[in-house]
């Protein structure tokens, strides 16, 4: 599980790292796309342990994919990048707090 949850949290710096002023929708998708692929990589591997914070996790996960959804196609990124940028960060907490409950 410590393994999963280390490329889950090098995804979500990895997403956070494309949200410069100047990035495309399709930049962030794909690193959304590595977020997402890592998280059920997560989710496999953590069965029943610590349910409450893989709770968490899945919450701020889907949070995060439906703030990047929701972005039009024809939307200018600078003005989502901030909200993202907090999105991103409730995912990261979620992320330590449950690797500090299973002692990763």
């Amino acid at each position: 599980m410590c393994a999963a949850a280390d490329a889950f949290a090098e995804a979500l710096t990895g997403f956070k790292n494309t949200l410069k002023p100047g990035a495309t929708l399709e930049q962030i998708n794909s690193a959304l796309d590595q977020v997402e692929k890592t998280y059920d990589d997560l989710l496999s591997t953590a069965g029943s342990a610590a349910q409450a914070r893989v709770d968490a996790v899945r919450s701020a996960e889907e949070q995060l994919a439906s703030a990047v959804n929701d972005i039009p196609d024809d939307a200018t990124l600078t003005s989502a990048i901030d909200s993202l940028r907090d999105e991103v960060a409730t995912v990261q907490a979620a992320l330590s707090d449950l690797a500090s409950e299973v002692r990763c």
